[in-house]
């Protein structure tokens, strides 16, 4: 009888150095209350972060078809036509051969110069 009145007192000891039951499911229930806030938080910000990529996109569309036109505006008439004509067989090669080989950028982009190449080359992305 001794000897589990001692057991009994050990694990007496043992079960007052943690805390109370309610104590411990008040936590849990605190931190389940932040995990909940901050999920909602990350939804908000993954929202909002796919919204700014979607207007930069639109923005730097905007940039690049500006960019396109007053390329195209600074150009003799006669290298429009040329233009023109080369974007023409350009894309009816692409329509027939289902996409072309020629990654975009090459064949027909002769204009003159490097910047007048370089809006060539985005113009026949679209």
């Amino acid at each position: 009888m001794r000897l589990q009145r001692e057991d009994y007192e050990v694990l007496g000891r043992l079960a007052n150095q943690f805390p109370a039951k309610a104590r411990t499911a008040a936590g849990q229930a605190k931190v389940a209350a932040e995990i909940g806030g901050m999920e909602e938080e990350k939804a908000r910000l993954v929202d909002a972060v796919a919204l700014r990529k979607r207007q930069l996109a639109f923005v730097l569309n905007a940039v690049r078809d500006l960019r396109e036109g007053l390329d195209y505006d600074l150009r003799t008439e006669e290298e429009k036509e040329r233009w023109l004509t080369e974007r023409a067989a350009a894309r009816a090669k692409r329509e027939e051969g289902g996409g072309g080989g020629e990654g975009g950028g090459g064949g027909g982009e002769e204009v003159e110069g490097g910047e007048e190449e370089e809006g060539g080359e985005e113009m026949q992305t679209d």
